[in-house]
């Protein structure tokens, strides 16, 4: 007896240690198996001739899909296994074209009105007229009534001295408000910048920066290369997105080629990136803030901080 019940403890054993194996490689293929992207993206001029392919597969093709934006429309699909998932900009011009083609179907309402007799429809539009008719007494009170509305508005206005005096009290009370504001920012200012200031607080922050841009560098595509010729009707904008690019710099390097034009509105180019993501480099990033003594200090005291 004692050794059949061995027994059956060994295999109970011996399946969850095979569910927690199973369970186990999943959570690895999840963490490591990485994430392909690629998108290729080409303009010549404007930006109705803009093409962009966007593609991805992950698990070893198992999930895989693209976006294609061409000519106005998009054309998307996403496989999942053995299932797909796609849409067209172009079925409801489909569906549209079965319904032209289908014949067109009196109701049932439209027929009774065509078999109605001429003198019941007659009858109808006479009612219907009669109905329309406004009486005269009706329009005499509502004459009446917005009279006297006027004349209780020429009462309620106020003398031109009267409204000056309010005019000069409101913009006193304005300005005192404004400098009432500016006291708190100010008071509020000196509070942030003591918070700010703390050593724990730097420490944090500066290990927050750490990571994070651990984080880019895991994210930054393998390849980026192109080149992008750009212009807005406006200068200043141009010159904007320019400096938002310079930015990011390190992010694409010298393989992309960007020109700005201060002169035209223009779009053309083309652009190739390619790399993949690994869920292992988000976790390792977590793992690294979660074990810092000093973030979780400094986001106890966010949560406590008060202006």
């Amino acid at each position: 007896m004692l050794h059949i019940l061995l027994m059956i403890l060994k295999i109970i054993g011996i399946i969850i240690a095979v569910i927690l194996g199973l369970v186990l490689l999943v959570v690895l293929v999840l963490i490591f198996a990485p994430l392909h992207y690629k998108m290729d993206a080409k303009c010549d001029g404007t930006l109705d001739s803009l093409d962009v392919d966007v593609r991805f597969s992950w698990l070893y093709h198992l999930i895989s899909g693209f976006m294609v934006y061409q000519e106005n429309s998009t054309v998307w699909n996403l496989r999942i296994a053995w299932k797909q998932v796609n849409q067209r900009e172009d079925m409801p011009e489909e569906k549209k074209e079965k319904e032209e083609d289908m014949p067109t179907q009196k109701s049932s309402t439209e027929k009774e009105e065509e078999e109605q007799p001429d003198a019941v429809r007659t009858t109808e539009t006479q009612e219907i007229n009669s109905k329309r008719v406004i009486d005269p007494k009706k329009e005499d009170t509502s004459k009446l009534k917005a009279e006297t509305k006027k004349k209780e508005k020429k009462k309620k206005r106020v003398s031109l001295s009267e409204r000056i005096k309010n005019l000069f009290q409101k913009i006193k009370f304005t300005i005192l408000k404004i400098c009432d504001k500016i006291k708190m920012i100010g008071e509020k200012k000196e509070k942030i910048m003591t918070f700010i200031e703390d050593e724990i607080h730097r420490n944090a922050f500066t290990k927050l920066r750490t990571e994070f841009l651990r984080l880019i560098r895991f994210l930054k595509p393998k390849c980026i290369k192109g080149r992008i010729h750009f212009g807005l009707e406006d200068p200043y904008d141009t010159g904007r997105i320019l400096a938002g690019l310079s930015v990011v710099y390190p992010f694409y390097g010298k393989n992309l080629v960007i020109e700005p034009d201060f002169e035209a509105k223009v779009l053309e180019g083309e652009l190739h990136i390619k790399g993949k993501i690994r869920g292992m480099h988000a976790i390792i990033v977590c793992f690294n803030l979660l074990i810092n003594q000093e973030i979780r200090t400094t986001y106890k005291h966010i949560r406590e901080f008060k202006l």
